[in-house]
């Protein structure tokens, strides 16, 4: 057969050099010749393919224990690695300054990027520790008017029972109501009483769906019996101590007993459930005007227990069907119900009429996941930066050892064992700074991470998903380059140029100034926007504004008597309530116009009961009409006042005097009296939404008391006593309304935090590859600066010299990173009803300052050579 043929049909080489690294070489030529003859064979008879996967079977089939090298023979290789780590280290005392930049940006860009890892794991954990969650969805609602749709998280409490009835694949299901409707209540123990809001009225069922574990007590039979409670570990240790819980007696708002039928384990707190007390469902009392039986009062939370392997979707599409048969014929034209995935629920549930538990968002994971990209390559591009341009010094060892007899495979395992010490040294100082980020900085970051609970799979796989890609990066492209050193061009001085590599350092290095500039423009535009939110004209005036709560019907009885001795004190000015806060959280009603334009599908508008004094108290401005008075016995049952968005929808050029209808609670008639001034009732991420503002003598249930003077600590003091004097027997607990306004932005506040910190230590990263970058170049045209300094040059000179390469790439990377800042910007803005655009000084100001920390580090770099001794450098040199 001719030479060509044979390569031809020549086996494949990777497992030839499989075959020959590990085979005995008294066996291996043996071996390789039997193979290869049955290899060309097999190409003969059959196909090339199937040759192939033949000989790779053979050779793996043939690492058998008589076959394989003898460890002896292995010593050489062994003492050449330790050879090699000897020159690492020996390397890294020789130039401290560049391998500690190397290692200490290396190990804060992977502990930064650890942080954001385990965090993003942790928000997307949330719910998966049921064993059913995958089967478990939420009834959600959709309710279409003519002023569009509003999607509520909640469904009406008849539909589970008959989903579960009527549709096939619905095995269990579960409602909670959120006690009265999230507001906090009175909950005694002989003589102990607390306010608590994390009251759930469940079902029966609700321990099956959820397999929450039970510490004492029966899980099937804990919540079926009327008047029962199950408590969480912690509820039960604060009212009972190490005492016996199960069989106590609760009481809830100092009418309703509690037996207490269970006590959960210590739940792990990875879930959008959050409570403190289970009651039992047919424990519930609803209002005159519900029921458990209603298909259009929609404020319980349903959950539905799929069949395995049912789809949802195919659920979904019957729905109608059902709201047909059960409700009314035209239920489908203005209410659609969809199945939210229990694991989609935590990361992607609206902030309006979200009152259960904990929500996150899924945008802001996904910008942590980008900024942690961000970090990651910054601390990458630094790292084969630094260990590149400090091995364009080395063409001397590389020319030698050549000489010497070392192979290009010999100074690759060099160059990849050198890569893989300074990327462990980095890993395992990395896992230190994580720790004290973790420790020191995670509660005030928002991080909400615990070491206890953190899957330490999950982290080793993540080290090694960054060692995988570390160690290539940094020694694929020198072993490229210093596998090209001729041993002729060192000897005749040439060496390797300096320039080799620079095009790839130019751009990594650029690349880090870039994402430093989005980074940063991306802390400035959330900082701009809270700054602009919390300063904003909300429409009342919530500056010295004290509020607490009345729950229960005894503090509401006490009402009056407590405005009034509020009213006695010299530090109260004045005094209002209402029945709901300033979190978003109302109902609504549809309002029907009866003069002028008719509606037959009316308007879907907010409602806010309220007492005597509320405008006034808050300074909102009554801009029509009048606003409650005394005066008027007719204001508590058959006068609204409305705000100007819902005069502009009802059609009313002269609002006052004229009639609308509440097509809730039976209809509710009355006249319109007055115009409120548009205020915000919720977050600014949202819009003003129509409202109608009634009275009721009841709806005293949030007291708002503006103060008259500043000495806040004497004013608490002095309001807790008359709080004393008329409701002794009750806890004092009370809030300043901004506060309770600010906690609207709590989320966006920790995304501030963290996109702030991270911003900095991104700069911090880039710093050091500056500065090292800046030594190495200093260093390489050390000589040049001599003789240009002995020839009289200034040091702003020199330094304008050096730094003309880092400023072309500060420039480049603004003008290209510019336009990424402004559509990042203005997408996360548009979560925001009111807004306000960062203004473009902020933009120069940054480039400015990014210019002038580049110069400061060629500049400081500078100073230090031009500092030495001019004759020990010309010598060196």
């Amino acid at each position: 057969m001719s030479k060509k043929g044979q390569n031809h049909i020549a086996p494949p080489k990777l497992a030839d050099r499989f075959l020959s690294w590990f085979c005995r070489s008294e066996l291996l030529e043996e071996v390789k010749g039997d193979l290869h003859e049955f290899y060309r064979l097999e190409c003969e008879q059959h196909s090339k393919v199937r040759a192939n996967l033949k000989y790779y079977y053979h050779v793996f089939n043939f690492v058998r224990p008589f076959a394989i090298r003898s460890i002896k023979r292995s010593t050489g290789q062994l003492y050449l690695v330790f050879t090699y780590l000897n020159l690492a280290i020996r390397g890294f005392r020789k130039s401290p300054l560049f391998h500690g930049l190397n290692t200490i940006g290396l190990a804060l860009g992977i502990a930064a990027c650890l942080l954001i890892a385990l965090f993003i794991q942790k928000e997307n954990a949330y719910d998966q520790n049921f064993t059913q969650a995958d089967q478990i969805y939420r009834i959600e609602t959709d309710i279409f008017s003519a002023t569009g749709t509003r999607h509520i998280v909640r469904s009406a409490p008849a539909q589970g029972p008959a989903f579960q009835s009527e549709l096939a694949g619905v095995k269990a299901f579960t409602r909670i109501r959120h006690g009265d409707t999230g507001d906090p209540q009175l909950m005694q123990f002989q003589d102990q009483s607390f306010f608590e809001n994390r009251i759930f009225y469940v079902d029966s069922t609700f321990l099956q769906i959820f397999d929450f574990a039970l510490a004492v007590g029966n899980e099937q039979t804990a919540l079926f019996e009327p008047n029962s409670v199950v408590l969480t570990w912690e509820t039960a240790k604060k009212y009972f101590g190490e005492g016996q819980a199960l069989g106590k007696i609760l009481t809830l708002d100092q009418n309703k007993r509690l037996k207490v039928t269970g006590v959960l384990k210590p739940i792990k707190k990875n879930t959008h459930l959050t409570f403190d007390f289970l009651i039992s469902m047919n424990s519930y009392q609803p209002p005159a005007f519900g029921g458990l039986d209603r298909w259009n009062w929609s404020t319980f939370y349903s959950y539905l227990l799929l069949e395995p392997g049912v789809d949802s979707r195919l659920l979904e599409s019957q729905i109608p069907e059902i709201l047909t048969k059960n409700w009314r014929v035209d239920a489908n034209e203005n209410v659609r119900l969809s199945l939210k995935p229990l694991s989609k629920i935590y990361l992607n549930s609206p902030d309006d009429d979200q009152v259960l538990g904990e929500t996150s968002s899924a945008l802001y994971s996904t910008l942590l996941l980008i900024i942690g990209l961000f970090i990651f390559l910054n601390c990458a591009f630094n790292h084969v930066n630094i260990t590149t341009a400090k091995a364009l010094n080395r063409a001397k060892e590389v020319g030698v050892r050549k000489v010497l007899g070392a192979w290009n495979v010999d100074l690759r395992s060099q160059f990849v064992l050198e890569s893989i010490f300074h990327v462990v040294i980095s890993i395992i100082l990395s896992l230190l700074f994580a720790f004290l980020f973790l420790k020191v900085m995670g509660s005030q970051l928002g991080l909400g991470l615990d070491v206890l609970f953190i899957e330490y799979a999950y982290l080793l796989k993540l080290l090694g998903i960054m060692f995988l890609i570390l160690v290539p990066a940094s020694s694929g492209y020198l072993t490229l380059v210093m596998s090209r050193v001729s041993p002729s061009q060192v000897f005749r001085g040439s060496g390797i140029k300096s320039t080799s590599g620079s095009s790839i350092r130019r751009v990594l290095i650029t690349a880090q100034i870039g994402m430093s500039f989005l980074l940063l423009i991306g802390s400035f535009a959330v900082v701009n926007q809270l700054k602009f939110i919390y300063g904003k004209d909300l429409g009342f005036s919530k500056d010295q504004v004290l509020i607490f709560e009345l729950n229960g019907e005894q503090l509401l009885a006490n009402y009056e008597n407590l405005k009034g001795s509020l009213l006695a004190n010299p530090y109260v000015k004045s005094v209002g309530a209402a029945r709901l806060g300033m979190e978003g959280r109302h109902g609504s009603y549809r309002v029907f116009p009866l003069e002028g334009e008719p509606s037959e599908e009316g308007h879907q508008m907010s409602i806010y009961p309220v007492q005597y004094d509320f405008f006034e108290t808050l300074d909102i401005n009554i801009s029509e009409g009048r606003s409650y008075s005394r005066a008027f016995p007719l204001d508590t049952t058959h006068q609204f006042i409305i705000n100007e968005t819902a005069k502009r929808q009802l059609g009313f050029d002269d609002p006052v005097g004229k009639r609308i209808m509440l097509n809730g609670q039976g209809g509710m008639y009355g006249t319109v009296v007055g115009v409120a001034e548009d205020f915000h009732f919720k977050s600014l991420a949202f819009g003003l939404d129509p409202m109608v503002i009634f009275l009721r003598e009841n709806a005293a249930n949030f007291v708002y008391v503006k103060l008259s003077a500043n000495d806040f600590t004497q004013a608490i003091s002095s309001i807790e006593d008359s709080w004393s004097s008329v409701n002794g027997n009750f806890p004092f607990d009370f809030q300043f309304l901004d506060e309770r306004i600010n906690a609207n932005y709590e989320l966006d506040l920790q995304f501030q935090q963290l996109i702030n910190f991270f911003s900095i230590l991104i700069v911090l990263i880039t710093a050091i590859g500056l500065f090292g970058m800046s030594a190495h170049t200093v260093k390489q045209r050390t000589k040049e600066l001599i003789i240009r300094r002995i020839l009289g040059a200034r040091l702003t000179q020199m330094i304008g010299l050096l730094s003309k390469d880092f400023t072309v790439m500060v420039v480049v990377a603004f003008i290209i990173t510019t336009p990424l800042a402004i559509y990042g910007t203005d997408s996360w803005l548009k979560g925001f009803a009111y807004r306000t655009a960062l203004p473009w000084t902020n933009y120069v100001l940054l480039f400015l300052a990014i210019g002038l920390l580049m110069l400061a580090i060629v500049g400081l770099n500078t100073l230090m050579v031009s500092r030495k001794n001019t004759i020990d450098n010309l010598r060196n040199e």
